[in-house]
């Protein structure tokens, strides 16, 4: 399991998950998922869109 903290925000990649994509949480919050290959949202953001875009980036 990959973990990073960027922006307040926590990003996790597991190993077994299918496709490339990571889970991003706020303050054990489940924020989405985002698909980092076609750069979009699987599911999400549900909230604070603009700041999880820009952690996601980075």
């Amino acid at each position: 399991m990959a973990r990073w903290k960027i922006k307040g925000f926590v990003i996790y990649q597991w190993p077994g998950d299918h496709g490339a994509h990571v889970h991003v949480y706020r303050g054990g919050e489940y924020i989405g998922r985002y698909d980092y290959e076609q750069d979009c949202w699987l599911d999400g953001p549900r909230r604070a869109a603009a700041q999880a875009n820009a952690a996601v980036s980075e």
